[in-house]
């Protein structure tokens, strides 16, 4: 019986990490770039930074949100930090090395100017530059702790050019038909039940492997699951 589930549980946690393992898009990033989010999902705070690895992202288009930060000389010439909008970036590319860079920015003027978006420079492995279309994901009032994955929801149920309606929709990988699809293809139809060998029932299995996979995701896994299970009851 353990190895009946263990095996389920790894067939599906394949079918779902193919896609990343096929992955053929690496994007490096200026310093003072962070890439917030991917595709509608938020990046970890330890993957957002330049100084991360490049980010694998797959074949075709992605849209992604970034921000940049940098050194500014404010009204009394004093040298201080300064944050841009949060602008999404929708982009097309095919086994492809790219790297995401800002203009320099000295000044406040300067920053408000790129905060207008459609500054950026994308560009491939060559020096050429890679089309794109952005937009800024604007939010009023306090700009901390915000809740990217639903902003860009709401994004991209509009009709700006950097939007994807397939986005837009309230959809979680453990609900969704691939997903179901994967379980259902990796769990065997004759599974018995009752106990296991060792006198642990299938429900106690079931809970010691959801633990188990719950302590290896990331932050952003966790938080689709905990909204999926609250949305469920």
């Amino acid at each position: 019986m353990m190895k009946i589930l263990c095996s389920a549980f790894l067939g599906v946690m394949v079918s779902m990490t193919a896609s990343i393992a096929m992955a053929d898009v690496l994007l490096d990033r200026e310093e003072g770039i962070e890439v917030l989010a991917i595709n509608g999902q938020e990046v970890d705070e330890e993957d957002r930074q330049a100084s991360a690895n490049p980010l694998r992202l797959e074949d075709g288009n992605n849209q992604i949100l970034v921000a940049y930060t940098t050194e500014i000389r404010d009204a009394g010439n004093e040298t201080v930090l300064d944050t841009s909008t949060t602008q999404v970036l929708l982009f097309e590319a095919q086994e492809a090395q790219l790297r995401l860079m800002a203009p320099e920015i000295r000044s406040r003027h300067e920053m408000r100017a790129f905060d207008e978006g459609n500054r950026w420079r994308l560009v491939d492995n060559r020096g050429e530059r890679v089309p794109y279309r952005s937009a800024v994901l604007e939010k009023e009032g306090l700009q901390f702790d915000r809740d990217y994955e639903a902003e860009l929801r709401r994004f991209n149920r509009t009709a700006s050019p950097a939007a994807v309606a397939a986005l837009g929709r309230e959809s979680f990988a453990f609900d969704s038909p691939v997903a179901a699809a994967s379980v259902a293809g990796a769990m065997p139809s004759d599974m018995p039940q009752g106990a296991t060998n060792d006198g642990m029932s299938d429900q106690q299995m079931v809970g010691k492997m959801l633990k188990f996979w719950y302590q290896q995701a990331s932050s952003t896994t966790r938080n689709d699951f905990q909204r999926w299970l609250s949305e469920s009851q």
